[in-house]
């Protein structure tokens, strides 16, 4: 599987709508598989790989016997909180585009 973007809105640190390209480059004739997240501390970078847990996995990627309840604080909790917004954000998404081969297709 390869995943190709990552949208977020309203996701942690992430203000609205911001879109990560994650496909692999070709440089050169050569594939480039391997993408490389870097930044200051606080810049967002376990708040993408966790947001792409929580795609795929959903509650399985928090806790196994996390209640439904307790599912639901969490995600309430995942939801950005602009310090200077004047109207603060309800909700959260996750998007994520990828490829995807079965039996070699």
């Amino acid at each position: 599987m390869l995943i190709n973007k990552l949208t977020v809105c309203d996701l942690g640190v992430f203000e609205g709508l911001v879109q990560f390209d994650l496909a692999p480059r070709q440089i050169r004739s050569r594939v480039r598989p391997v993408v490389l997240l870097g930044g200051l501390n606080g810049a967002g970078k376990t708040t993408v790989l966790n947001a792409i847990r929580l795609a795929f996995y959903g509650r399985l990627a928090i806790s196994a016997g996390m209640s439904q309840k307790a599912y639901e604080q969490h995600l309430l909790s995942l939801v950005h909180k602009g310090r200077q917004a004047l109207v603060q954000p309800e909700g959260a998404s996750v998007a994520i585009e990828f490829q995807h081969a079965v039996l070699g297709v």
